[in-house]
């Protein structure tokens, strides 16, 4: 069987690895977790925070948290904005009621496990990942055996991460967990994301699709 390459260019990666998530893909997104009045959302790895300037449209009474590694000003969004300090290196408190955006790939599992770390029980963690993120032998017996997620929701659209709107050949999801007591015998569910036509006033006119 003959592999065929991608004739389309891969952008080169940010040394940080920060690429900004398109507005409406994150107000997509965020239509599939649930917030309660008054919540606690963080946003670690915030960069510019388009996923705080989203939450705070959506869940309007939330409490937003974020967090870079950079020393960026603190975007209007967030009540409380943290720098200068590697969140992989901090110490989990887990009163978290949605932990949210778009993770460094290369460390994204370590993420995800220390993400789960700060979530409350009902809580929910809605990451932007590659769609071959699910690939992998060691994650298959490792991390989506002990953090498997609800839904897994194909980007029908890939996302461009360039001030051009350019995208490259790689596919994206959306990854959403809900950290429960039970064992979650039948995650995870795989569903599209249509995300290239939302408006905020569609998003939130739309009644949350949690499950």
């Amino acid at each position: 069987m003959t592999i065929i390459p991608t004739t389309k260019t891969l952008n080169p990666r940010d040394p940080h690895d920060f690429y900004p998530t398109p507005v409406a893909l994150v107000r997509a997104a965020l239509q599939h977790i649930y917030v309660p009045r008054g919540g606690f959302i963080l946003d670690p790895g915030a960069g510019t925070g388009v996923w705080g300037q989203v939450s705070r449209e959506l869940f309007p009474s939330a409490i937003i948290a974020g967090t870079d590694l950079r020393p960026l000003s603190r975007p209007p969004a967030y009540d409380y904005w943290q720098t200068g300090v590697d969140f992989l290196g901090s110490a989990p408190t887990p009163v978290f009621d949605a932990v949210i955006g778009n993770p460094p790939y290369k460390y994204a599992e370590e993420f995800i496990r220390l993400c789960w770390d700060y979530l409350d029980i009902a809580g929910f963690m809605c990451l932007l990942l590659r769609l071959a993120f699910l690939e992998g032998q060691d994650r298959g017996i490792g991390l989506w055996r002990t953090h498997p997620p609800m839904k897994v929701l194909v980007c029908s659209k890939r996302p461009s991460f360039s001030a051009n709107s350019k995208t490259d050949a790689t596919a994206y999801a959306v990854y959403i967990w809900l950290k429960e007591t039970r064992e979650p015998s039948d995650y995870p569910r795989l569903d599209w994301l249509n995300w290239g036509d939302q408006s905020p006033s569609a998003v939130v006119d739309q009644q949350l699709s949690l499950f």
